[in-house]
């Protein structure tokens, strides 16, 4: 218990679980004391729908996978602008939490220092559903640096992965997780977008 109104949505991880609800907040919960840990209040209206991005599913461009950095130090980083704004990889090797919100907005969670990393605006209605896509694995970054392949393998899904949001604007935006920027508006639809789903199609490997 300790929201005040309808839970929307809700994720886990590492022993935490994370709650969207009406009530403009997100709670953040210690699973095995079963105790809010922190409440995270930025949103001006309800909270629809979340996605976690892990920081061990970075890839670099040799392939291999970047590894989260686990305690303390640093500056608490503020958020600035839009996410249609310039901006740096501001996430760092946090790993990150995803709040849709019927405001209008996505909201950008360290999970590291449980506070809000940045904004990302654009959609012009309720964001209704979120879905983070992890970088290609190190197995495929491999192969395609043995086949001498010209295609930077990374560059469809980024070092960080890809968060596709769902809007009630009738659109879905594709935004880059290493630089919370969006990189592509997929429009046609006519009427509001409540899911959305990524279905990853394997290779067809010639036979030698």
């Amino acid at each position: 218990r300790g929201h005040d109104e309808i839970v929307w949505a809700v994720e886990a991880s590492k022993g935490r679980l994370f709650s969207a609800s009406a009530d403009r907040s997100v709670r953040v919960w210690d699973v095995a004391s079963r105790r809010c840990e922190a409440v995270l209040e930025d949103h001006a209206r309800p909270v629809l729908c979340l996605a976690l991005a892990p920081a061990s599913d970075a890839v670099v461009e040799g392939g291999e996978r970047a590894s989260a950095s686990s305690s303390g130090g640093g500056e608490e980083k503020k958020a600035e602008g839009s996410g249609d704004e310039e901006s740096s990889e501001a996430a760092g090797d946090d790993d990150l939490l995803f709040s849709g919100s019927y405001d209008f907005t996505i909201k950008v969670w360290s999970l590291r220092t449980l506070s809000r990393v940045k904004t990302l605006t654009g959609h012009g209605d309720a964001v209704r559903s979120l879905l983070y896509v992890p970088p290609k694995k190190k197995r495929e970054a491999t192969a395609a640096a043995a086949n001498n392949n010209n295609t930077n393998s990374l560059s469809l899904l980024g070092q960080r992965g890809r968060l596709f949001s769902a809007s009630y604007d009738g659109t879905v935006r594709v935004w880059d997780v290493t630089t919370l920027r969006c990189v592509r508006v997929l429009a046609g639809h006519t009427k509001p977008v409540q899911r959305v789903a990524v279905v990853e199609v394997e290779a067809e490997v010639e036979a030698e």
